[in-house]
């Protein structure tokens, strides 16, 4: 399947906002889960925004 590269931090903000998790695992109160083949892609993205945000804070 395609991956749309714009999804990305669009996936990732929804995560944030705590609105959508990232595995069905994760799942709880109805929340929904993002695609399987964007949960690398969005992990990465997480990853490098905590990165940013710990950097700009020291």
């Amino acid at each position: 399947m395609y991956v749309f590269k714009t999804m990305v931090p669009i996936y990732g903000y929804l995560i944030l906002n705590g609105s959508w998790v990232l595995t069905k695992e994760e799942a709880v109160e109805g929340k929904k889960a993002i695609p399987k083949r964007y949960v690398e892609l969005v992990s990465e993205w997480l990853a490098e925004q905590e990165s940013k945000r710990s950097e700009a804070t020291e």
